[in-house]
């Protein structure tokens, strides 16, 4: 009997021990783990800027100039060639244009004669059709840049050639010069070369103008009456805060 009652006792603390033993830690479930703290994402990009270009620029235009005089001085070749340079700014998406610029124009002759025009001047002009540039493309581009404009200037002017100055009664010295008011009104149209509603652009302009000077020191003095013929290249800037709007339709 004892040895049976010690036997019991003994496996009662065997088992006491083995369940006293601290079991291990049971698995983690990754599903429980907290999530690991990485950099947000990065925000898309804002959709490309629409370039669409609706009229106003700021530009600079050389070119040839070919002037026809209405009224030539003896022995003056009524053509002249010379050249103009200018600047140029359009705004209110070109309803209203302003330029300044510098021309130079020489009429040749005969017998010592000729006739120089140096001349600073300033015009204003306006787009009538400039609502339809919000169709953007080249032809509306085209029937927009039909333009007219008025403008005056001051001219250096200077006639050489004996028989021409007679013609002005002047008769000493080889040649004779005086500075001159000068108005002028015109048309032309704008024509672009380089691809469209980029940030710059390279046009062709065309004009025609009529233009009004008087000549001479004395009474009567000389009709200067011209005609005026310009092929001007045109380098424009439309990256400014004004020079872009979104197509309306």
């Amino acid at each position: 009997m004892t040895r049976w009652v010690r036997a019991t006792l003994l496996a009662s603390l065997l088992a006491s021990s083995a369940w006293a033993e601290t079991p291990d830690a049971p698995l983690v479930d990754p599903g429980d783990r907290p999530p690991l703290v990485t950099a947000p994402p990065e925000p898309p990009p804002p959709p490309p800027e629409p370039h669409l270009w609706d009229g106003n620029q700021t530009s600079v235009m050389i070119g040839p100039a070919m002037n026809w005089l209405n009224h030539s001085p003896a022995l003056v070749d009524p053509q002249g060639v010379g050249f103009r340079v200018a600047a140029r700014v359009s705004a209110i998406s070109q309803f209203v244009d302003a330029e300044l610029g510098f021309e130079r124009v020489t009429h040749g002759g005969t017998s010592g004669a000729g006739l120089t025009r140096s001349e600073v001047g300033f015009q204003v002009g306006t787009h009538p059709g400039f609502p339809i540039i919000v169709f953007n493309d080249w032809w509306n581009d085209v029937f927009s840049g039909i333009h007219g404009y008025v403008g005056a200037s001051v001219v250096r002017a200077t006639l050489t050639g004996a028989d021409a100055l007679a013609q002005i009664h002047v008769t000493q010295g080889a040649e004779h010069a005086e500075w001159q008011p000068n108005v002028y009104v015109g048309g032309g149209a704008d024509f672009p070369i380089s691809p469209r509603n980029k940030g710059w652009g390279i046009w062709l302009t065309a004009r025609y103008n009529l233009r009004w000077m008087w000549f001479g020191p004395k009474q009567p003095e000389m009709s200067m009456a011209d005609s005026q013929a310009l092929l001007l290249l045109s380098f424009r800037s439309n990256s400014t805060s004004w020079a872009r709007v979104p197509k309306p339709f």
